[in-house]
């Protein structure tokens, strides 16, 4: 036995003598643009423009302003979009005066000094049916500083419709005690995380800004067209108070499931089972993604 340990620990020490340090070289990149933008038939259409950043970059990436953004619908040109400041994001955006509608393709054409012209093109996908939205206001666990319940949204089994993605928002009443009673002042609204039950949670995978992506192959695996789910809604004790639980739904393109999904693979490259993932991309001369989404919303009122 003693003879084995020493082969193996002379075996190691070999063996451990041939490593070599190797260093792969990371080819320079052609200075490129990244186009991002989705749109939907309830607000004008834009989209955002930022320099194209390698894995070595540590640095937020800049925004060209002096770019020149077109807009064609079928081929036609109808718009330059103006440069803003997003409220939201507080990023700069290129935005449309002109509202998407049903049965248009819509090209966005990038042009900014020092980088390539970049395009891309989608058109509004159908709405589908929308789904019975239920919420189990029965059985409702209370606690001090969050509500837990249970969130189903049940869709149509004749759906042939393959690309969707939602999110659940929470609203609370914020009130103001005047003369010993609480007086309702206004309403707050914001995301609530998804929570996938079991029997959903291989269907459905976080995508971003809270929303939910469900899988292309949930319609053909899955013969209960039922999304099931666990939701928690945080909120302050007294002066505020759960109001509604709204659920938003989108039918997205195509080549809008395609980057999500594709974004979603690789942040588990790290996964024993997945692998890394090129993000899709439907930009032409560049990078990035512009596809158009339909939108309902379903409140359901405690």
């Amino acid at each position: 036995m003693r003879i084995k340990k020493i082969q193996y620990l002379l075996f190691c020490l070999v063996y451990a003598g041939c490593t070599t340090d190797i260093q792969i070289p990371i080819p320079e990149t052609d200075a490129q643009l990244v186009l991002v933008g989705s749109f939907s038939p309830d607000a004008p259409i834009q989209v955002r423009v930022s320099t194209l950043q390698t894995v070595q970059d540590t640095l937020a990436p800049d925004f060209p302003l002096d770019a020149t953004v077109l807009l064609y619908a079928d081929d036609n040109y109808v718009d330059q979009l103006e440069l803003a400041l997003d409220s939201v994001s507080s990023q700069w955006m290129y935005q449309s005066s002109v509202k998407p509608v049903q049965g248009v393709r819509y090209r966005v054409v990038v042009r900014a000094p020092g980088y390539p012209e970049l395009w891309a093109a989608d058109a509004l996908p159908s709405s589908g049916p929308a789904p019975v939205f239920v919420v189990d206001t029965a059985n409702i666990e209370k606690a001090v500083t969050d509500w837990t319940f249970q969130v189903q949204a049940q869709l149509p089994a004749s759906n042939n419709h393959r690309w969707y993605m939602f999110g659940l928002a929470g609203v609370v009443g914020v009130y103001e005690q005047i003369n010993d009673i609480w007086e309702l002042q206004a309403y707050q609204e914001w995301p609530l995380l998804v929570n996938p039950n079991p029997g959903t949670s291989g269907y459905v995978y976080l995508a971003a800004n809270y929303f939910a992506l469900v899988q292309e192959d949930f319609w053909s695996k899955s013969e209960d067209r039922t999304l099931s789910m666990t939701v928690e809604m945080p909120f302050l004790s007294e002066p505020v108070r759960p109001h509604a639980v709204i659920l938003v739904w989108r039918s997205i393109s195509e080549a809008g499931y395609r980057f999500y999904s594709s974004v979603n693979r690789q942040g588990d490259y790290d996964s024993p089972i997945g692998s890394p993932d090129a993000v899709y991309n439907n930009v032409i001369g560049g990078w990035g993604n512009f596809s158009g989404y339909v939108e309902v919303r379903d409140t359901i009122y405690f």
